[in-house]
């Protein structure tokens, strides 16, 4: 009987783990980048992992990845002191406002969308159309 609760304890610690992460925004500092230079690589990173990108106002690009019956959608303001992505909408990936928590995939293209634009940040010539 020990046995047993301690392994319905464990599979319900995981199935907790495995639940969400806590949404959390990505900010990045660009020293020395001028915002064209800051946004070629915004859109350039988001072009690199498929997402929808454009710029809604003087500073602000919105993006959009839709992967399967999954959306994601960040804005992403940047400036003299870097670039910021932040959450702004999902759809099927159990976004929870009141916990801040969302399916661990959102955080996953998050992450890899920072990388490419990270790398179109410090490898313009290859990024540049």
């Amino acid at each position: 009987m020990k046995n047993i609760m301690t392994l319905v304890c464990l599979g319900l610690l995981v199935l907790t783990a495995c639940h969400g992460r806590k949404v959390e925004d990505v900010s990045m500092p660009a020293a020395g980048k001028t915002d064209a230079q800051l946004k070629t690589a915004i859109l350039a990173g988001c072009e690199d992992r498929g997402w929808v990108c454009s710029e809604v106002s003087q500073g602000v690009i919105e993006g959009s990845l839709q992967k399967g019956r999954y959306l994601s959608e960040v804005q992403i303001p940047y400036g003299k002191n870097g670039y910021k992505i932040v959450y702004k909408n999902s759809e099927n990936l159990g976004y929870n406002a009141k916990k801040q928590r969302i399916h661990k995939a959102y955080y996953k293209w998050v992450i890899y969308l920072n990388k490419s634009i990270r790398a179109a940040l410090a490898n313009p010539q290859k990024y540049a159309k």
